[in-house]
């Protein structure tokens, strides 16, 4: 928006925190007030209308929030920016506004409990009219956009993020709640996750194929959108023999060793997780599908967040730092769920924010140990690029035979891998501090 003549930093700072405070304040004196107003709304359409209302706005406030550190284009970042905030402000804002997300679908799943006698009806409130209101305003938002005169990549990327913000909170509600259908029948969730979907078409060889059609969407996509990013004048011929050299060149790197090390057993801990979570989460705590799918997301979510952030950051904070941060998050959150497994009876309140403490972190290590390995690695990136993946994937290859051990009786195997692959990456990260400083 151009302002004629251009305000003050007072009054723009005014201006830009003016929506998301607005939203935030009217959604929770709704909420505050939602009792009083069901008997004035009197008919169940108006009281539906109502709560839709009041939990979009708030929805709408947290939006802002969620995105403050992760894209400065957001007007809560710009805010900070003017105000000469912190780049911890601002994380502590992204923090804020993701914890609110699944308070928000609590309480809306309180609220409209009463309106709903059935999974049907619920999901009728809940499900449905959210996920086709977010896609349409996603296109409106996206007609816009190719429309109007925003052209910076960070606006365009921070108005669809808040119009997809608005719309997640309500199905997430589906995994909060147990409520009666007549006298005694709980009303539990069958809303499939996207497996499910496919399995009600076809059966495991189906699912195969759409994951190979979305591995090739993606392989297409790099190829024709993604450019080369490495000069012409450090690009080589190449050829298995010049790999192997260069394989054993970096080999004898000992900063491209450790770094290379703190991936692939951070992927070791991470892969724990990936094989075990489904089972732990659906037959030892008694989740659902649909509840373990939600996890799961929210779990991937804040890895990519970690990332987002982490990117953000890189040019004020060393990457070792980073890196540090999320090794000891890690760390601490796979001892719990050790302690918790060996010794508590794998309670639900500690193993579901510890696999969360134990994913979302891996944003932070991940990319800032692949930068520091392919530091050291300039002269022949290609290479660099490839043992990182090859020791990723070798690493969680052998993670996950070794979380089964036990059955599908324990989760102790599954936390003795995290612990272990954890303690070695820091053991290699360690390392990596006695050798010669890093260039990134």
């Amino acid at each position: 928006m151009d302002y004629t003549p251009e305000p003050g930093t007072s009054a723009h700072v005014i201006a830009l925190l003016a929506g998301p405070a607005f939203s935030l304040v009217s959604g929770a004196i709704g909420i505050a007030v939602d009792r009083i107003a069901v008997p004035l709304l009197g008919r169940p359409f108006w009281r539906m209308v109502w709560v839709w209302t009041i939990f979009t706005s708030v929805q709408e406030g947290l939006g802002y929030l969620q995105i403050t550190a992760i894209m400065g284009a957001g007007d809560t970042a710009q805010a900070f920016d003017l105000m000469g905030l912190s780049s911890g402000a601002l994380i502590t804002a992204t923090i804020i506004g993701w914890a609110g997300l699944p308070v928000t679908a609590w309480l809306f799943a309180g609220a409209i409990r009463p309106m709903c006698s059935t999974v049907r009806e619920k999901r009728a409130l809940a499900v449905w009219p959210w996920i086709i209101g977010t896609v349409v305003l996603l296109v409106l938002m996206t007609i816009y956009v190719l429309l109007g005169p925003v052209k910076d990549a960070g606006v365009i990327v921070a108005v669809l993020a808040g119009a997809l913000a608005v719309g997640i909170f309500a199905p997430i509600s589906m995994m909060f709640g147990t409520e009666k259908v007549g006298a005694d029948k709980p009303l539990t969730m069958h809303w499939p996750a996207t497996g499910g979907l496919i399995l009600l078409v076809g059966q495991w060889r189906e699912v195969f194929a759409v994951i190979a059609v979305m591995s090739l969407i993606s392989l297409i996509g790099a190829l024709v959108l993604i450019p080369e990013s490495l000069p012409p004048s450090r690009r080589h011929s190449g050829g298995f023999r010049t790999f192997l050299r260069n394989c054993r060149t970096l080999l004898g790197r000992p900063a491209f060793v450790a770094y290379l090390l703190v991936n692939a057993f951070s992927a070791f801990a991470l892969m724990a997780y990936v094989s075990a979570s489904s089972f732990v989460v659906q037959s030892m705590l008694g989740f659902s599908a649909t509840t373990y799918s939600v996890l799961f997301a929210i779990n991937s979510l804040g890895m990519m967040a970690a990332s987002l952030i982490s990117a953000r950051l890189t040019g004020s904070v060393h990457p070792r730092s980073l890196i540090r941060v999320g090794l000891v998050i890690v760390s601490l959150a796979a001892l719990a769920l050790l302690i918790g497994t060996l010794f508590l009876g794998t309670p639900a309140w500690i193993v579901i924010p510890a696999f969360f403490l134990i994913v979302a972190p891996q944003g932070l290590i991940f990319g800032n140990g692949g930068g520091l390995a392919s530091a050291q690695a300039k002269e022949f990136a290609g290479t660099g690029s490839a043992m990182l993946g090859l020791g990723f994937s070798f690493a969680a290859s052998f993670a996950a035979p070794l979380v089964g051990l036990g059955g599908t009786g324990t989760a102790v195997p599954m936390a003795i891998v995290m612990v272990a692959g954890i303690a070695i990456s820091w053991l290699a990260f360690l390392m990596a501090r006695h050798t010669p400083a890093d260039v990134y």
